[in-house]
């Protein structure tokens, strides 16, 4: 599914949607996924991180607005490995602020700068699917 979108390929399903176990209809019918896969920009994503020995791969699409859509994946398999990247992989400034929101688990995920690295370890086979967006910095004051 985070591949789909992030390709932005259109979603065919041959069977009864009614029939899908919950968990499986959830992933389907993630909106924040979904507007990935349908962003207005309609930009293709293109591999900007590949491991060959422990099979991580980073997977870039922009989107409109200057947000930037990312799948990590574990193409591993047989252990657990923590994916991360540095931010200008992914489009930003080494000196900038990434909001970075984890789209399946829909949950903000923190601001980083330089580097996002995760609080845990990606499953063989797993994907986390991320939304990064400019952070401004406000200083006091003003």
């Amino acid at each position: 599914m985070a591949l789909w979108s992030m390709a932005s390929a259109p979603l065919q399903m041959s069977n009864d949607l009614r029939a899908v176990p919950a968990a499986s209809r959830a992933i389907l019918l993630n909106r924040e996924v979904i507007a990935v896969q349908s962003d207005p920009l309609g930009r293709m994503c293109f591999r900007f991180m590949a491991n060959e020995t422990s099979g991580a791969q980073g997977w870039r699409k922009e989107l409109l607005g200057g947000e930037v859509a990312v799948a990590l994946v574990n193409m591993g398999s047989t252990q657990a490995l923590s994916v991360g990247f540095e931010l200008r992989d992914a489009g930003f400034a080494s000196d900038t602020n990434v909001r970075v929101r984890d789209l399946f688990k829909a949950q903000d995920l923190g601001v980083f700068a330089g580097a996002f690295r995760p609080s845990a370890p990606l499953a063989p086979h797993a994907v986390q699917m991320l939304r990064l967006s400019f952070e401004p910095q406000y200083k006091a004051g003003l």
